[in-house]
């Protein structure tokens, strides 16, 4: 499901239902969909593909993650702040400092990310 660009309508759904079939507690799930989401942005961090990071708001509901349970995540990790420096460095290189075009979906990321206040603003000034 997290190396498809394109996500099947039913993918939570199905998550959910082999979560119960397995009969495993919300704590357990919530743990293994952070884990599952950190591993797919941290892949992304090193391939750098502009439509899969473009779905990170889908992926994180079709895991049922909460965003609160996302913001702790990034705090204990940074993993938001790499994966945006990593955009930043891969795809706009060559653009310092950084086009409108490449600052305006910088930007974007940090929002369907739901990145921390102010991670955006260290990439942006690096």
């Amino acid at each position: 499901m997290l190396q498809s660009t394109a996500i099947a309508r039913d993918a939570g759904a199905k998550l959910d239902l082999r979560a119960r079939e397995l009969s495993l507690p919300k704590a357990v799930q919530q743990k293994l969909a952070l884990e599952a989401y950190y591993g797919w942005l941290l892949d992304l961090s090193e391939t750098v593909d502009k439509q899969a990071l473009e779905r990170c708001e889908t992926i994180r509901s079709d895991l049922g993650l909460q965003d609160s349970s996302v913001g702790e995540l990034y705090s204990n990790t940074d993993i938001d702040e790499l994966v945006l420096n990593a955009c930043g460095e891969q795809l706009f290189s060559n653009e310092r400092p950084f086009a409108p075009d490449a600052q305006e979906w910088l930007l974007m990321l940090e929002r369907l990310m739901l990145a921390r206040p102010g991670v955006i603003n260290s990439v942006l000034q690096a």
